[in-house]
């Protein structure tokens, strides 16, 4: 089979992690030879030692993204497609990786920031497991109104998330189910 490169990108609560899971079954059933990168988890490898892996430096960044995309284009070599569920919220890295990524293909998730909000909110409250903790939207919030408390970073809340103009594939979540989803982007992308 072809080797491909799937990131998907977009705010908290837009169901990335859930669709890449369906999408890597999706794709295991193609018999892609996939393999499924958390990008939260991934990035803490590719941060320069004793470095903050979430840290909003460009500098930091840069170095963390160089790195992904050595590694993404090894797994490639190895004759592994990758699903990537990555926030990405800078256009131009988003941009710097298609370019270093040749087969990469790049879908933007979105919903309404308020089902966002909601479905970050009901994850959390159902125990689910985050990288970067519980509520954060509702932490990003709280620490936007709170005058004494350190900001709280998260995309689309504290900071901007900028549109993915290179994105090959927009695919709006609010009213479709993972699998609707992943079924949607393999027909759009023409797995």
């Amino acid at each position: 089979m072809n080797k491909l490169a799937i990131l998907l990108c977009g705010v908290g609560g837009t169901g990335k992690s859930t669709t890449a899971t369906y999408l890597e079954k999706c794709l295991k059933k193609k018999n892609y030879n996939t393999k499924l990168i958390r990008f939260d988890e991934f990035r803490k490898s590719l941060a320069p030692l004793g470095v903050d892996p979430f840290s909003k430096d460009s500098a930091v960044k840069n170095i963390i993204y160089k790195r992904a995309a050595e590694e993404f284009s090894n797994f490639l070599d190895e004759g592994l497609s990758l699903i990537i569920d990555s926030g990405l919220s800078n256009e131009n890295i988003r941009k710097k990786l298609l370019i270093s990524v040749g087969s990469l293909k790049i879908v933007h998730l979105y919903c309404p920031l308020f089902v966002a909000i909601y479905r970050d909110t009901f994850r959390s409250i159902r125990g689910e497991k985050h990288e970067r903790g519980s509520y954060l939207h509702m932490k990003a919030i709280f620490s936007l109104v709170n005058p004494f408390q350190k900001k709280f970073d998260q995309p689309g809340i504290t900071y901007p998330f900028d549109y993915p103009e290179c994105a090959h594939l927009h695919v709006n979540t609010f009213f479709k189910s993972p699998d609707e989803i992943s079924r949607e982007i393999c027909q759009k992308l023409r797995i």
